[in-house]
């Protein structure tokens, strides 16, 4: 079963007075502002920006881009159903066991007196 939330834009003009914006006003989910959509005319198109204010990031589409989002839109929502239904828990974390420390054994000479006498040494 999908999730709905409430999602609402408000219009609004940019601050040059002529641009339509739409500022996300109230959701379920995001806070007021998170995402807003622009309209923009550039060589003989109208481009739509998809602003994320929260991550700084902007992705534009050409209107005919957007609409065609529009018309497949109930597909787009089947196949996020079938995501979410096939969609498993979370597998657990891996357990991680550290390899045993390799440990450099150095065996020290140690000078050995043959006898009792301090001149000679084996070593």
């Amino acid at each position: 079963m999908a999730a709905t939330s409430t999602v609402r834009f408000e219009t609004e003009l940019s601050p040059d007075g002529e641009t339509p914006q739409f500022t996300l006003k109230e959701s379920d989910q995001y806070r007021k502002g998170h995402y807003a959509l622009q309209m923009t005319f550039f060589r003989g198109k109208v481009y739509i920006h998809v602003q994320d204010n929260h991550k700084g990031k902007q992705v534009s589409l050409p209107l005919d881009v957007f609409d065609a989002l529009w018309v497949i839109r109930e597909d787009i929502k089947a196949g996020t159903d079938l995501l979410r239904n096939l969609a498993s828990p979370p597998s657990p974390p891996l357990i991680t066991i550290a390899p045993p420390k390799k440990r450099r054994v150095e065996l020290k000479k140690r000078a050995i007196p043959l006898d009792d006498s301090d001149d000679e040494l084996i070593i």
